[in-house]
């Protein structure tokens, strides 16, 4: 931020120390902490607890809050790994839908908007194969980016940190903060998807990849790769599914709108196998 600008920082219950190091850095007055936790509570001047379940306790804190130069969302960050059903509902109440409520209540102000805004995540890019990647925080992911889009004004950056990492030694987080500071050159961004690891920053990309024509075509597909079909329980989308399975052995997903019948899901099974 700024210099005198003033930090929003929103953060879980757990969040790998990263609020302290965070506070160190920009300097504890410079930041306005929310907790999302169970309840409207004042910690002290510069601290306040909110209800994750509640809809209205981020407006009406944020309502009568100061100007905020930037957003640090913390809220997705997810130190419990498991994938049973109540842990995954939770990490969304504290990711996504806070994320959203947080935006909402900003919004709703008779204020400026941030100038930016920086979602952080854990584990949910593997740019490494030995990395150990979580679904939680993919949904705040895409929110961010909608978030983007929404926002011209608004500078959204996503970056993902990796477990392993943040329950190091203070001085390897305080290298990647100062990493996440330090962006001159503008690599974390809502489009790049930037993952900070120790030893760098890894930034997504794509490319453009031209459809092979002819029905010996060999399509440049990993082998045993994943492959998710939008509305694929179609005529046109089995066809695409099934060269998918024979070329590349792909895992195949078919997503749609309309419920297959026992019949015809049996049907399709088979076909892939």
């Amino acid at each position: 931020p700024r210099e005198g600008g003033k930090v929003l920082l929103v953060r879980p219950p757990s969040d790998f120390g990263l609020t302290n190091i965070f506070k160190g850095e920009l300097g504890e007055d410079s930041v306005m902490e929310i907790e999302l936790g169970s309840h409207l509570q004042r910690l002290d001047e510069c601290r306040w607890s909110v209800d994750v379940d509640s809809s209205t306790d981020l407006d009406d804190l944020l309502n009568d809050g100061p100007d905020f130069d930037h957003v640090l969302f913390l809220g997705a960050l997810q130190t419990n790994g498991s994938v049973l059903p109540d842990i995954i509902e939770q990490s969304q109440k504290l990711g996504v839908w806070s994320l959203l409520r947080v935006v909402q209540a900003l919004a709703n102000r008779d204020k400026p908007m941030p100038s930016a805004l920086s979602v952080i995540t854990n584990n949910a890019h593997g740019v490494r194969g030995s990395d150990p990647v979580l679904p939680h925080g993919a949904s705040t992911i895409g929110l961010a980016r909608v978030i983007d889009r929404e926002f011209g004004d608004l500078e959204v950056r996503c970056v993902d940190l990796l477990a392993e990492d943040l329950l190091g030694v203070n001085q390897s987080k305080q290298h990647m903060i100062r990493s996440l500071a330090g962006d001159e050159d503008g690599w974390l961004s809502a489009e790049n998807l930037a993952s900070v690891r120790q030893e760098g920053v890894y930034i997504s990309d794509v490319e453009r990849m031209e459809w092979p024509v002819g029905d010996s075509a060999e399509l440049a597909l990993r082998e045993n790769g994943v492959v998710l079909i939008i509305g694929g329980a179609g005529g046109l989308g089995m066809e695409f599914a099934k060269r998918f399975a024979q070329q590349s052995r792909a895992r195949v997903a078919l997503v749609g709108r309309s419920p297959l019948t026992p019949e015809r899901s049996e049907e399709h099974t088979s076909e892939l196998q």
